[in-house]
């Protein structure tokens, strides 16, 4: 059974580890798993990322139903509330 592992990030993502569990993937996952990386929000050519033949990157803008799916839904993101920085418990 061919199994995909599917992951999405932004620069701020990729910075914060993202790059380490690209590096994860390739050094000691089963080549037999397929990577599927969607990026938004980041220019891939500023960083040197894993490549082997079961990663994949895909620009989620350059992806139709992406595209759309901001097109429909972009007045629905809006922060409905504010969220605290204090937690009362």
């Amino acid at each position: 059974m061919p199994y995909k592992v599917v992951t999405a990030f932004n620069e701020t993502l990729l910075q914060q580890g993202t790059i380490n569990l690209l590096n994860e993937f390739k050094n000691n996952w089963e080549t037999s798993i397929d990577i599927h990386c969607y990026y938004y929000d980041v220019d891939l050519k500023n960083y040197s990322l894993p490549k082997a033949s079961n990663i994949y990157y895909h620009n989620l803008l350059e992806i139709s139903e992406y595209k759309e799916f901001l097109e429909n839904f972009s007045n629905m993101m809006e922060p409905k509330m504010e969220l605290s920085s204090t937690m009362t418990f």
